[in-house]
């Protein structure tokens, strides 16, 4: 009976230790699958007709058994074309996994109506300034590409020295420059057809040969003028003022006769009083002009050139240099007469807000799968 006790006891008690053991270890749940989110959509504006690389944010994700790697086609850091692409992010886990998203990379552009432009005009076209000396880089003769130089225009010209082109800072050149991060990627030209010391009737007879025959632009901008009023030393009469506009008016009517799809014309810009350090003094002691004399004719014939020239469009650059600085200090040089790079620099805004107004542009939008 005690044996029988014994073996009873024995039993509880393996019963007990086994019951105090710890139990058998269960493996955790699963992860569950990853979940990846795609950036925002992306949009570049201003980008060139063939397209650009484009960057974008990494996709970002959650969950899933590590190592999570995250692909997107097209790559962040690749070409895109003009246009909507799509983007598409796939994510996948160590046991593979996926998750996908996508988003989309908008690349816009624009095109202008017209590519090629001709600058016609006198010293103001050709990027003339005041200096006495020819500094690094400048031309001191400028010859025009093209058209034939009248013996009265030569003889102007050389009256007009010193008379260094900065053909970097001209008009037409920083108005290239305007167009071409307007409108990136397109293949813009310009033709830079000022002559120093031409008065607008010997701009008449050099404008065809020159710019209809040789150049073949689609955009004239013409800028003349002011040579014959300095040539009547400010004072000229109305008939004289009309006849100076109606050189202009000729200019506009053989362009169109010409073909050319888009002309501008710049009213005449204003004067200044010359520096007394100036030995090229255009408005001042040397002509017994004094500037507000000077610039109250050139609003006479700017109101001739507003109100009489049709089949153009009127780009006010004298309006725009007042707007700049109504000191025009900043823009006229030391001679009172030429543009300093910033003087050209607003007429060649004036210009490019005309261009883009009046000029047709097509915006260029795709869409890529």
């Amino acid at each position: 009976m005690v044996a029988w006790t014994r073996l009873l006891i024995a039993v509880g008690f393996v019963a007990l230790v086994a019951g105090c053991s710890t139990p058998t270890s269960v493996d955790p749940p699963p992860v569950g699958p990853p979940v990846v989110s795609c950036p925002s959509n992306v949009t570049v504006t201003g980008a060139s007709g063939t397209g650009q690389v484009v960057t974008y944010p990494s996709p970002t994700t959650t969950g899933g058994t590590p190592p999570v790697t995250t692909t997107c086609s097209p790559a962040s850091g690749s070409q895109f074309p003009v246009g909507t692409t799509t983007v598409s992010c796939t994510a996948r886990d160590a046991i593979q996994r996926p998750a996908v998203c996508s988003f989309t990379v908008t690349l816009t552009s624009s095109h202008l109506g017209a590519m090629s432009f001709a600058a016609f005009g006198d010293s103001m076209t050709a990027g003339e300034n005041s200096f006495l000396q020819v500094p690094p880089g400048y031309s001191a003769i400028y010859t025009p590409t093209c058209g034939p130089v009248t013996t009265a225009a030569a003889r102007r010209a050389a009256q007009a020295r010193p008379s260094y082109i900065d053909l970097a800072n001209a008009y037409p050149t920083q108005l290239l420059g305007m167009l071409n991060a307007r409108f990136p990627g397109e293949a813009f030209t310009m033709d830079n057809e000022g002559l120093p010391g031409e008065p607008a009737a010997d701009g008449v007879s050099r404008l065809s040969p020159c710019v209809f025959v040789t150049d073949h632009p689609s955009v004239l901008l013409l800028l003349e003028g002011i040579n014959d009023l300095d040539g009547f030393n400010f004072k000229p009469t109305a008939s004289e003022e009309q006849t100076i506009v109606g050189y202009l008016k000729t200019d506009v009517s053989n362009a169109v006769r010409a073909g050319v799809p888009f002309i501008f014309v710049s009213t005449i810009l204003p004067v200044t009083n010359c520096s007394p350090t100036s030995m090229n003094c255009h408005v001042g002691p040397s002509v017994n002009v004094d500037a507000s004399v000077a610039n109250t004719t050139i609003n006479q014939t700017n109101a001739l050139i507003r109100a009489g020239i049709s089949g153009a469009i009127i780009v006010d650059g004298n309006a725009a240099f007042y707007s700049a600085d109504s000191t025009l200090a900043s823009l006229i040089e030391i001679d009172g007469l030429h543009g300093t790079p910033a003087g050209y620099r607003v007429l060649a805004q004036a210009f490019v807000n005309a261009i883009v107004n009046h000029i047709p542009i097509t915006s260029l939008h795709r869409v890529h799968r």
